[in-house]
């Protein structure tokens, strides 16, 4: 009939929990990268550029670059968290249609 509208909205609590292991499991990638490249940053400040304004810049980047892994999984954790919350916003609201 014209002008009817049906709403369908099929969510996949699966693919949503997916989603939120994903984001671990990146940021985990992500924070190994991380280590690594702290090691070659601290490896060329001890051996490569011993002084100098080069050397204090980068030494600076190098403490930036080590708070980003707490970061990086603090963010996906939060992400995980976004996509139970949803799981559970949509659940809650699915009750009160059934």
């Amino acid at each position: 009939m014209p002008g009817d509208i049906e709403y369908d909205l099929i969510v996949n609590d699966e693919n949503c929990e997916a989603a939120g292991k994903e984001y671990i499991r990146r940021a985990e990638n992500f924070e190994i990268m991380l280590v690594q490249y702290e090691s070659i940053l601290t490896k060329l400040l001890s051996e490569g550029i011993k002084s100098g304004k080069v050397h204090d810049n980068l030494k600076l980047y190098s403490e930036i670059v080590a708070t980003l892994k707490t970061e990086v999984k603090e963010l996906a954790t939060k992400a995980q968290e976004c996509n139970r919350g949803f799981i559970t916003d949509m659940d809650t609201a699915d009750s009160y249609l059934y």
